[in-house]
């Protein structure tokens, strides 16, 4: 008997059994790894990823974990990667740890999708490299890379629990989750969504969906305790998320334009409404997060009205600079023509330029200089990229309108798709009615790179005039059934 060839598009039959499926998988997922990672240090060389006031606050977390002296506020950030300053003692340590971790997410992510889409391997393989917004993200030394990368092993394992009915790889998809969210809270609401999106919205059999993704969510809720014991002996009542919910809700009603309220969505403003009121403590503070509660509702009751202007501007926004893949390295001098070129046109297109700021370069005199061509290639690359993001955008947006018009997502034998989902929902939803910023939607970037190659690959369809009803690149599916689960075939 012909023995099939191996694929490793198949997958290992287990994480360690020594197969050859399994070596096969290995091998890619360490290439890819490499590659990407390979990405991120060039990245490194090339765009400014110079930490701020955030990072600042981790170190002082990392310091006084150690020993050190007490910040002023403890409750803000999370303490997750002051946690791995900590413990490693080594920036560059850490910034490699970031990289390396979200390396190996992003290759198990697009292994994964080659499977769903064996067709567009190789146009898999060019997006991912490309995906810049994701590599910005990486490079930063914030708990932006750490966060995401977790929490696409987490979708990864929760997949897997899910078409093999493991309740112990649903665990191990907690557990992840549960590592992500003390980096980045917002995360503590997304296995959630995923419970209700997966039982509710799928056609398939929602016993084991309630079973899998309830167990994942409740264990992710466990990793959250300890963040919770720790807010309540710092200010005695336990709090999930990071003490700063409150003043990121009443500062982002300011990111309407000329908004009735006359609020910046500014740090700086923040900070003097607390001192207008006479107190001393810091706005990120959760003393602070009373006074924004306060104000949040008063402003709502004043104007409710513009509240739905609000959330349109944030769509516009989304549909404006939907991702963002960073600038190129500067001195601070030429950080600053930038950043004027950079104001200047996002006060012709409206999107929410730095008042504050503008007004700082009109007194320097720095408004007035002309740019230098260095500072308007910078600008070129940013204005460039962020064109090719929005098309991204567009495609992905597209892609996801004739998934769902085909029915993939709600039915068939993969969740694949419905998973991916989630997080893209998630993310646009706390975009609309939460906040939004330009990178806000850059750890959802390789999430949607199936979905843009759907409307690309229609596209391509539609150019040649063929007459086929599917055009998506997806690998057929069977009808839903329990018994049609391979439980040989791993992401």
């Amino acid at each position: 008997m012909t023995q099939k060839p191996i694929s490793s598009e198949q997958g290992p039959d287990a994480p360690s059994d020594g197969s050859p499926h399994t070596r096969l998988w290995l091998r890619d997922l360490a290439l890819w790894s490499a590659i990407f990672a390979g990405v991120a240090a060039l990245l490194m060389l090339v765009i400014d990823h110079e930490p701020g006031g955030v990072y600042t606050r981790l170190q002082n977390l990392a310091a006084w974990f150690g020993g050190g002296p007490k910040p002023e506020v403890v409750t803000y950030p999370m303490w997750g990667l002051g946690v791995v300053l900590w413990l490693t003692q080594s920036p560059a340590l850490t910034a490699a740890l970031q990289v390396a971790a979200s390396s190996v997410a992003a290759a198990a992510l697009m292994l994964r999708f080659r499977r769903e889409m064996p067709a567009n391997k190789v146009p898999l393989a060019v997006l991912f490299i490309l995906c810049m917004p994701w590599y910005y993200m990486v490079i930063l030394p914030y708990a932006n890379g750490f966060a995401q990368a977790f929490m696409v092993l987490a979708l990864l394992a929760a997949e897997r629990a899910w078409r093999l009915d493991s309740l112990g790889t649903a665990i191990a998809s907690g557990i992840l989750f549960g590592i992500g969210q003390n980096f980045r809270s917002e995360l503590v609401l997304l296995p959630g969504f995923c419970l209700v999106m997966m039982t509710v919205l799928r056609r398939t059999p929602r016993w084991r969906s309630l079973k899998i993704f309830g167990a994942m969510t409740a264990v992710a809720l466990l990793f959250q305790l300890p963040w919770a014991l720790h807010f309540y002996r710092e200010t005695g009542h336990p709090k999930l998320t990071e003490s700063t919910g409150w003043a990121v809700m009443y500062g982002a009603l300011g990111q309407l334009p000329d908004n009735p309220w006359q609020i910046e969505a500014q740090d700086a403003f923040l900070d003097e409404v607390v001192q207008s009121e006479g107190y001393t403590f810091s706005g990120l503070s959760e003393e602070a997060g009373v006074v924004f509660k306060r104000r949040y509702f008063e402003a709502i009751k004043a104007h409710p009205t513009a509240v739905p202007r609000v959330w349109a501007h944030r769509i516009k926004s989304m549909f404006k600079a939907p991702f963002y893949s960073g600038h190129i390295a500067l001195d601070e001098d030429e950080k600053v023509g930038l950043d004027v070129v950079r104001e200047r046109f996002k006060l012709k297109l409206g999107i929410g330029a730095n008042q504050r700021e503008i007004k700082a370069y009109r007194d320097s005199g720095a408004w007035d200089k002309p740019a230098s061509l260095r500072q308007n290639a910078a600008f070129a690359y940013e204005l460039g990229s962020q064109a090719a993001l929005i098309l991204f955008f567009l495609a992905v947006l597209a892609g996801i309108a004739l998934t769902l018009r085909a029915g993939r997502v709600w039915r068939g034998e993969s969740i694949v798709l419905a998973l991916t989902l989630c997080p893209i929902a998630f993310k646009l939803l706390l975009g609309v009615f939460l906040t939004y910023r330009h990178d806000y939607l850059n750890s959802i970037s390789v999430f949607c790179i199936p979905f843009a190659l759907v409307a690309f690959s229609r596209v391509k369809a539609l150019r040649r005039n063929t007459a086929v009803s599917d055009h998506s690149g997806f690998a057929p599916q069977q009808r839903p059934t329990v018994t049609s689960v391979n439980p040989n075939v791993a992401g």
